[in-house]
């Protein structure tokens, strides 16, 4: 447990010198990915340790949620990534998810393991994707959300 901590603390300061550069806008980022409006200056890609690997070129992207995304390629190559969904979606399905109060339920099949009765069960599970306001605000505009922004904290004790 301490190493993957470790990681993942290393990780968030790396990623601090993405967050905060001031003439390019940071779209998604978790511990091993970022999705930059342009990008990155050629000294911060690379195979060393610290430095990032460019992988794709999205023309459209959309951030429902932390590991919740999508997005369309360059060479038209949809790329979804749902965590805790094993099944596909279409781009379009993960865009339907941005006008407001919109959801989608989602079927799919998954394996529960019970170690002290020695049995695994299959069970058929409805999986509910929407856009979460647990880590930033939602900002809708004609009822199509458009942008996010970080919490306002109003009050806090030190």
């Amino acid at each position: 447990m301490g190493i993957a901590s470790a990681i993942t603390a290393y990780s968030r300061i790396i990623m601090t010198q993405f967050k905060n550069l001031s003439n390019n806008k940071m779209y998604y980022t978790d511990t091993d990915s970022a999705i930059m409006e342009k990008p990155l200056d050629e000294s911060l890609v690379g195979k060393h340790l610290g430095q990032m690997v460019l992988e794709r070129i999205y023309k459209e992207f959309i951030s429902l949620a932390p590991k919740v995304y999508g997005g369309i390629t360059n060479d038209n190559k949809e790329i979804i990534k749902i965590k805790g969904f094993s099944n596909k979606i279409s781009f379009n399905e993960l865009q339907s998810l941005l006008q407001e109060n919109s959801k989608l339920e989602l079927h799919q099949t998954k394996w529960f393991r019970f170690i002290n009765k020695g049995s695994i069960s299959i069970k058929s599970q409805i999986y509910t994707l929407v856009p979460t306001a647990n880590k930033r605000n939602l900002i809708y505009k004609d009822n199509k959300l458009v942008f996010t922004e970080a919490f306002i904290l109003d009050n806090y004790i030190d």
